[in-house]
């Protein structure tokens, strides 16, 4: 069941019923025959009126499993259909004589879009599907586990992609993961993967998956049965052991990365001109990507930049990034803060002949704000009462070396004065 932006309820299942109301406007407005069909139907928002509908199937067995609506309250149907005979509308994406389909339908029920199959090109079933989003760009997401208790034939021979997590499935018990693209484009899927252990036999019942709109699926399923410890776990998982003699439950959350997110770090935001900045970009290699430096300067071509700054002042560095699929964009934006260069000059090194008072001054024509005075250059101690005053007044009783950091906000220079009595006192 969805709720589309109208607050309009459509809902989809299977029916063995050949007069189930409301059906007759719809794309199939007769049932179709065989075991079942599967069918979707449109409710008002109050409940109270069946605007329309339509049977989903073939003269084999068909059923629907889930229910999506697109930004345009366009409806998306994901099922099963025995025998590969499922039409095909609109799609450069199919593996003929498949037995799981896409259908795209109108607002109103009555024109099919696209529609597909996809799966090994055989005419049984291959996954019991798990789990469906059509995402913010329209593009469709499917999850569903194979054989086990669908049949004894091992699943194998779906489509993958180059960048699958798992390009083979590691033992014909596993889950299946598939992106289709959001116009039904091919040959290939947008991502197409399989996902388990080589030994359990992982599955799942409905209701314990979801998706969110940007592309993320996440599942508690099955998983370990036989009492395997099989799945492939990430680092810092809470457990990476089934504790179990046969099944536990096994929850995995899986990114496609297929909607943008711009995300970089900066080695330093603080600095001193002439301030150079490494930037750390997180967002996905595969989009494209422009970087505006706030300094009048962009690129387009450097994944992860080297930027300095000559000049004092406040830069809002912007990263766009926009992905290939459906253009849409995302952005960051960091602040980087450039200080004017320090200067620093301190009281010239002293000789002395007995104790005697001194000021020692660091000269910064300015450009610092923050001074320590130490006897050590770790700064373990401070001797100047404020950190304001760059000044300090000091009865050295032997040779000694005074250290001074002078710093602004962004930057720190370190000088010293050396302290050297060269003998005792002269009589007169």
């Amino acid at each position: 069941v969805k709720i589309d932006s109208s607050f309009n309820i459509v809902f989809a299942g299977g029916t063995c019923s050949s007069n189930l109301p409301g059906m007759g406007s719809g794309w199939q407005a007769a049932y179709n025959g065989g075991k079942t069909d599967g069918f979707i139907a449109k409710l008002n928002g109050t409940g109270s009126v069946l605007t329309n509908g339509s049977y989903l199937g073939t003269v084999n067995y068909d059923q629907a499993f889930f229910v999506e609506i697109d930004r345009n309250d366009n409806v998306f149907v994901l099922g099963q259909s025995t025998g590969g005979t499922f039409p095909v509308i609109n799609s450069s994406f199919v593996n003929p004589g498949s037995s799981q389909f896409v259908i795209k339908l109108d607002t109103t029920l009555t024109n099919a879009l696209n529609s597909t199959v996809f799966g090994n090109g055989g005419t049984n079933i291959n996954i019991s599907p798990a789990a469906f989003l059509v995402d913010i760009c329209g593009n469709m997401y499917i999850s569903g586990w194979g054989a086990n208790i669908l049949q004894s034939s091992p699943l194998g021979g779906m489509p993958v992609t180059p960048d699958a997590f798992q390009g083979v499935a590691p033992n014909g018990f596993d889950f299946y993961l598939l992106v289709i693209e959001w116009d039904f484009g091919g040959p290939d899927p947008l991502y197409a993967s399989y996902i388990g252990g080589s030994s359990a036999n992982e599955h799942v019942d409905g209701g314990t998956s979801r998706f969110d709109k940007n592309g993320v699926v996440y599942q508690s399923v099955c998983g370990g049965c036989g009492g395997f410890s099989d799945f492939p776990t990430t680092p810092m998982a809470h457990s990476d052991s089934n504790l179990a003699t046969n099944c536990n439950n096994l929850v995995f959350k899986f990114d496609f990365e297929l909607i943008p997110n711009a995300e970089f770090t900066v080695d330093n935001n603080l600095g001193c001109a002439p301030f150079t900045v490494t930037f750390d970009n997180f967002s996905t290699d595969s989009d494209s990507y422009q970087w505006i430096f706030g300094d009048g300067t962009t690129s387009t071509t450097i994944f992860e930049p080297v930027v300095t700054y000559d000049t004092a002042g406040v830069y809002e560095v912007l990263l766009v990034v926009t992905d290939s699929i459906c253009l849409l964009t995302d952005t960051a934006q960091i602040t980087i803060n450039v200080y004017d260069s320090l200067e620093l000059d301190v009281t010239v090194d002293q000789e002395l002949c007995q104790p005697i008072p001194l000021d020692l001054t660091a000269y910064t024509n300015g450009t610092a704000d923050n001074f320590i005075w130490s006897t050590n250059i770790n700064f373990t101690d401070t001797l100047n009462a404020s950190v304001l005053d760059s000044v300090l007044s000091i009865t050295p009783s032997g040779p000694i070396t005074y250290y001074v950091e002078a710093s602004n906000s962004g930057c720190s220079l370190v000088d010293s004065v050396v302290i050297d009595f060269i003998g005792s006192s002269l009589l007169i």
